[in-house]
């Protein structure tokens, strides 16, 4: 992450007639196993999804990007894309949990 000027912005997903504080959608979901997910189904209970979250993020060195002149310092990046970014999961959740 040295790379990284600063987060500039956390953009987060809310669902609508969302009654919790939308900081909670941040957290990791456990990984369900299949066993796991079937129980759930069977008792109807709904399989809970990581909601998708983007950073706004602001680097130290430039990113020249195709057709044109300037560099750009910033970006959005998904959780995934940053764990791409830096082949680490710890990385990307790290950047929320901080």
């Amino acid at each position: 992450m040295d790379d990284i000027s600063r987060i500039q912005g956390i953009a987060i997903a809310v669902l609508p007639r969302y009654e919790g504080k939308p900081e909670d959608l941040v957290k990791l979901l456990p990984r369900l196993l299949g066993k796991q997910k079937d129980e759930l189904k069977d008792q109807k209970k709904p399989i809970l999804k990581q909601l998708d979250v983007q950073f706004l993020i602001e680097w130290k060195v430039g990113i020249k990007v195709e057709d044109e002149d300037k560099e750009r310092f910033t970006s959005f990046e998904s959780r995934l894309g940053c764990r791409i970014l830096w082949k680490k999961h710890e990385v990307a959740d790290k950047l929320l949990l901080d």
